[in-house]
């Protein structure tokens, strides 16, 4: 991987070279979903439906009214998982969720993405 080279170069030469490597980083990262997702930063807790002991710990990234983005330190399986959140105020809810893919971002992290199938409680 090539490294940008920033020492001694002007001011204006460095800034060049950042705004064409968060360019070149934004083009890689083509829209596809159908609702506009808001960044956030959460915590929350994911559990499989078929087993629903079982608690796994992620990030959210990003979400909308129709589905949610992760960060986490383990491999997603595909299929249908809840997902718990805190709300603010002390209250949480649950949803269905479909994990729909899951990527490999290297050194230990992975990203996911998933689609509310439906809100099981609100406490």
């Amino acid at each position: 991987m090539a490294t940008l080279k920033l020492e001694g170069a002007p001011k204006s030469a460095a800034k060049l070279r950042v705004r064409m490597a968060i360019r070149e980083l934004v083009a890689e990262k083509r829209e596809q979903r159908r609702e506009r997702r808001i960044p956030y930063l959460g915590a929350v807790t994911i559990s499989p439906v078929a087993s629903p002991a079982v608690k796994l710990s992620a990030f959210i990234r990003d979400l909308s009214p129709g589905g949610i983005g992760f960060v986490h330190l383990m491999q997603m399986p595909v299929g249908e998982v809840v997902v718990t959140l805190q709300l603010p105020r002390g209250r949480s809810v649950a949803m269905v969720t479909q994990i729909v893919w899951c990527r490999d971002f290297e050194d230990g992290w992975f990203a996911s993405g998933g689609k509310f199938l439906d809100a099981l409680e609100v406490s």
